[in-house]
């Protein structure tokens, strides 16, 4: 994971950018930097939107200054995932407009493929340390299985 520079801009974080790889390590930075930004509520839970213009124009003053506040919330943390992935990862993300889908596809994707290679590899194991050769098995056959588990 490279880290993004920050010259001539002061006020932008210094992410580190995610390039597919430690998922784990990446999330735990980026939702820190969301907590401290005070945006990690909107990442996590989303927020309510109005589904038509009857409901927005339902909404009272502190309803919609909550809104925009939740719009902001969320439009902060979108740019910070985009400046936080790989160009390699952005097309996975580029359609999202709010925090909480973004975040979701991360985490599916990332969190998902880490924990689908565990329980690979806890299989495989698993075979490896079962493999015997039976009595009445060819050398040949049994060699066959050991490189069909080797691949």
């Amino acid at each position: 994971m490279a880290q993004a520079s920050t010259s001539g801009h002061a006020h932008m974080p210094q992410l580190l950018k995610f390039d597919g790889k430690n998922y784990e390590y990446w999330s735990i930075v980026i939702k820190t930097t969301f907590m401290s930004r005070d945006v990690w509520e909107v990442v996590e839970n989303g927020f309510p939107k109005p589904t038509n213009e009857a409901t927005l124009n339902a909404l009272s003053n502190a309803q919609r200054n909550l809104l925009k506040e939740n719009k902001i919330k969320s439009a902060k943390a979108v740019n910070l995932m985009f400046l936080g992935v790989e160009l390699s990862i952005f097309p996975r993300i580029q359609g999202c407009t709010t925090a909480k889908p973004t975040w979701d596809i991360l985490e599916t994707v990332y969190q998902g493929l880490a924990k689908v290679k565990m329980t690979k590899l806890q299989s495989l194991r698993r075979d490896f340390e079962n493999l015997q050769m039976k009595e009445s098995q060819m050398v040949g056959t049994f060699m066959a299985s050991i490189m069909g588990l080797i691949n």
